[in-house]
């Protein structure tokens, strides 16, 4: 099976799909650094660097499947709040939003078998969405929409996503074959301590006491639940994870922190890594700042969920 991947960003779903056995031809992103990072680690695809709104497909190789993580950032309930917060209100003419329809562009001139989409749930709350869909239906594409949990492949992280996959005149055939909601499966949840070193030397240790009164408030609370060590994120009123559990959704912001004791690190690049899935030297010799990190760890799809997803594919296209 032979995919490409619109939206590669630093390579989540193209990592998946080659865990798969899947071939991706062609990977293509609008920011230079993403497809420098995802020309090292894949070689052998041809990439593009460019607004896909823009692309001409014609010129992309044909395809067994489409895979496409366009922008979440206009759909997403975080940025809605951040909108809200700076009294931006909402915006009817969104250019993250928008970049979905390249998925249409691709389809249309392309027509592969199958297509999978990731995004956030919210992006159903669309209002265009309705119409989003209607247009795959229209280029002869049945949909299935899953919401699943990366902690349910082996992530350990919990992170939500929507995936809309597609195949030209049947069925796609993917309903039932996935976890079901993750609330049944937490026994089998990988915990955020199996990634977490401590120990790591390159994690930046700071005592609680200089963190604002906010910060110390929210550990003081969060420590009566969960001893000692845990997790917080720089949420308001956010009650701390025990080790024990995946990691919340990672984000490209930096927003989580390690406590140990008196004393609270964010984070490694390592950890939000294996967080998502990569391997932990997936950015070795990038030489990308901790900021350019975290954003290409944080905008990429779960590596482990979109190995599962196309593995699936690739059984049901056999």
């Amino acid at each position: 099976m032979r995919a490409i991947d619109l939206f590669a960003g630093g390579g989540g779903f193209s990592e998946g799909a080659k865990r798969a056995g899947v071939e991706v031809l062609w990977a293509a992103n609008h920011w230079p650094l993403a497809v420098e990072l995802h020309a090292r680690r894949h070689p052998e695809t041809e990439h593009a660097c460019q607004d896909l709104r823009q692309a001409d497909f014609r010129a992309v190789p044909d395809h067994d499947l489409l895979l496409a993580s366009p922008s979440c950032k206009g759909n997403s309930h975080a940025g809605n709040v951040a909108r809200k917060r700076w009294g931006l209100g909402f915006n009817p003419h969104d250019e993250y939003r928008s970049t979905a329809f390249a998925v249409i562009d691709a389809a249309e001139v392309k027509r592969p078998e199958w297509l999978l989409v990731e995004n956030v749930p919210q992006m159903r709350r669309w209002e265009l969405y309705p119409h989003w869909r209607a247009m795959l239906e229209t280029l002869g594409y049945q949909l299935e929409e899953l919401v699943l949990d990366a902690a349910d492949f082996g992530t350990p992280q919990n992170r939500h996503r929507l995936f809309i996959a597609g195949r030209l005149g049947a069925a796609p055939g993917l309903e039932g074959r996935f976890p079901e909601p993750t609330r049944k499966h937490r026994s089998a949840w990988t915990p955020m301590g199996a990634i977490v070193d401590l120990d790591d030397p390159t994690g930046r240790w700071r005592p609680v006491a200089g963190k604002s009164a906010a910060v110390r408030e929210r550990v003081r609370r969060s420590r009566v639940r969960h001893g000692e060590v845990f997790m917080t994120q720089h949420v308001r009123d956010h009650m701390g994870r025990s080790l024990e559990q995946p990691l919340p959704t990672i984000t490209t912001g930096d927003q989580m922190a390690i406590v140990r004791g008196d004393e609270m690190r964010p984070l490694t690049v390592r950890e939000n890594l294996l967080g998502q899935g990569f391997p932990v030297d997936y950015l070795d010799g990038a030489g990308l700042t901790r900021r350019e990190s975290l954003t290409v760890i944080g905008n990429a799809v779960a590596v482990d969920a979109a190995a599962g997803l196309v593995g699936t594919i690739k059984e049901n296209a056999a």
